[in-house]
């Protein structure tokens, strides 16, 4: 897809990976075009330089996380999935944890092991996190919670600050 290209089927957590929100920042710069087009100069120069800006923290991303090559990671649903994309990791598989949560831990653990995973991102708050670690972390697999754009009933302040907030916890978390 194109830069300012966006999906109309795209999932409501499409713009979780930098390059997606990309495509919407130009997106959003295009249409305020059309409604104001004396502000159009501004929009699509405010867009590029937030596309730059974000392109970079993908490219700083991508350092730091070169030495987790090859990383299998578990996730608690697809909102992750675009988060482990861009981190360049792999995503073996969801779990759920609905219905019974012992059989959910076990059958996890079991996938966790099968796949050779190293961590299992979930949201923040997860009422299930302690009882995840407490079964994961004993054989080197790491829980790691990661936050959604609304943190302590306030949302973040920019795009950029939450991802970047939420790859920093990923790393911790590896570490």
């Amino acid at each position: 897809m194109e830069i300012g290209k966006v999906a109309h089927n795209a999932p409501h957590y499409y713009w979780l990976a930098i390059h997606d929100a990309q495509n919407i920042t130009v997106a959003i710069a295009r249409e305020l075009s059309v409604i104001d087009p004396l502000g159009q100069e501004t929009y699509i120069s405010n867009a590029y330089t937030y596309s730059q800006t974000l392109g970079q923290d993908q490219k700083t991303f991508e350092k730091e996380i070169a030495d987790l090559d090859n990383i299998n990671v578990l996730a608690a649903d697809h909102t992750f999935d675009e988060f482990i994309h861009y981190a360049g990791l792999t995503a073996v598989g969801l779990f759920n944890m609905e219905g019974n949560r012992d059989e959910a831990i076990s059958d996890l653990a079991y996938n966790a092991r099968y796949y050779d995973v190293r961590a299992v991102l979930i949201p923040r708050g997860y009422d299930q996190a302690g009882a995840l670690r407490d079964v994961l972390e004993k054989d080197g697999i790491s829980v790691i919670e990661i936050d959604t754009m609304v943190d302590g009933g306030g949302a973040y302040s920019s795009y950029r600050n939450f991802t970047r907030h939420n790859f920093s916890l990923f790393l911790a978390g590896m570490r």
